[in-house]
């Protein structure tokens, strides 16, 4: 009976299939992002929110929208800083993001509300149009309705549109 042996890939080419892979996702999210981590909608008129309003109203001049959820630790971790900010008169949309609306409402009662609208957003639906990669995330609009700046992450200290 003869023994057949499959034969081994060298590792050089495991090791050319990861860089590539690498290499591809780097250049995806440079394209997202324009390379340098911040928005590329950056200059460009802030698309719409699309989801439901479950409360207050878009404010007229500069704002902050913040995408947010209660089962992130850096959106936690940055409430405190986005209720100093309300507290100075910055208007904050806020967009609960692939959330339960029950929690968002707990959430809140117990924490303070820093938002003058908030939107509900359980399915990710405005995503893609504010290119989103994850929560949380908070851009600055100017009073033309123009994003001026792009917060990826937690906010650590307060911002001034």
């Amino acid at each position: 009976m003869s023994e057949t042996t499959t034969p081994r890939t060298p590792f050089w080419i495991w090791f050319g299939l990861g860089a590539f892979i690498v290499l591809v996702l780097a250049l995806g999210a440079s394209l997202i992002t324009g390379g340098d981590g911040k928005s590329r909608l950056i200059g460009q008129a802030a698309p719409e929110i699309r989801a439901p309003l479950l409360a207050g109203e878009v404010p007229d001049g500069a704002y902050v929208v913040n995408f947010w959820a209660t089962w992130c630790p850096p959106c936690i971790a940055e409430h405190p800083v986005l209720m100093q900010m309300a507290d100075n008169g910055v208007d904050i949309i806020g967009v609960a993001y692939r959330d339960d609306e029950a929690k968002v409402a707990r959430y809140l009662a117990q924490n303070g509300n820093p938002f003058s609208a908030l939107y509900f957003d359980p399915t990710g639906t405005s995503s893609p149009d504010w290119g989103l990669r994850g929560v949380p995330e908070t851009f600055v609009i100017g009073a033309d309705g123009i994003i001026q700046d792009h917060i990826s992450g937690e906010v650590k200290a307060p911002i001034i549109p």
